[in-house]
């Protein structure tokens, strides 16, 4: 719970008496626009140049005072529907393993992840707290971010076939955390370069998989 959070019911109350008087001030100062444009009198007579441009600055501090009001009214009313609306009603378990079983035979995780955070607020929360959900690192997809994301949980590494250079980088960035690769898929030409790259301690392993092309076009595929 976070500390000294305040009842939402007397912010959303301060904020309608602040755009309360917002308002008010908007309509005075229209008023007196509209006064000083009696007939009898021109506005020149009345108002000098340095007298409108103060009033107009007055007009646009107040639009903005009242646009930032109605945005913040508008976030409270979005929270309000988050938690009336029926897919945020189970408890954060279930949505959760929904969600797993949405990445689970999805090649791009991340991708598919950053979709389905889109579809609530409270998805999106879950998604960026659930450590599991991320626990998958791709070469082609933002391996740096599944590092963070996945915490210290054990990792699932996939490599695919790519240039040497993207390859060094994968491993640069997945290799600090070697103690957490559990397993390791590679699909990619079977070479020494590659196995070089990942010549190193993984305490952790528990799968590790090779699918290759061989000499002759066919694909072969060795697990240990």
């Amino acid at each position: 719970m976070e500390p000294f959070r305040r009842d939402p019911a007397s912010d959303l109350a301060e904020n309608i008496s602040a755009a309360t008087i917002a308002k008010t001030s908007v309509d005075s100062v229209i008023d007196s626009l509209r006064s000083a444009m009696n007939p009898v009198h021109t506005i020149v007579e009345l108002l000098s140049l340095l007298d409108i441009d103060r009033e107009t600055d007055v007009v646009v501090a107040a639009q903005e005072l009242f646009s930032n009001l109605l945005a913040q009214r508008l976030t409270a009313l979005r929270r309000q529907l988050d938690t009336v609306l029926p897919i945020n009603k189970p408890p954060d378990e279930i949505p959760a393993h929904i969600i797993s079983l949405s990445i689970h035979s999805q090649p791009w995780r991340i991708s598919t992840l950053h979709g389905l955070a889109s579809v609530c607020s409270r998805w999106w929360r879950i998604i960026i707290t659930t450590p599991s959900l991320w626990a998958s690192a791709r070469l082609s997809e933002k391996p740096e971010l599944a590092v963070k994301m996945s915490k210290e949980l054990p990792l699932t590494i996939h490599v695919e076939e790519a240039h040497p250079s993207e390859l060094e980088r994968f491993i640069a960035i997945t290799r600090p955390h070697a103690h957490r690769w559990q397993s390791v898929f590679v699909e990619a030409h079977f070479t020494d370069h590659l196995l070089h790259h990942i010549a190193f301690q993984l305490p952790r392993l528990k799968e590790l998989r090779f699918e290759y092309t061989a000499n002759r076009g066919g694909r072969g595929r060795e697990s240990l």
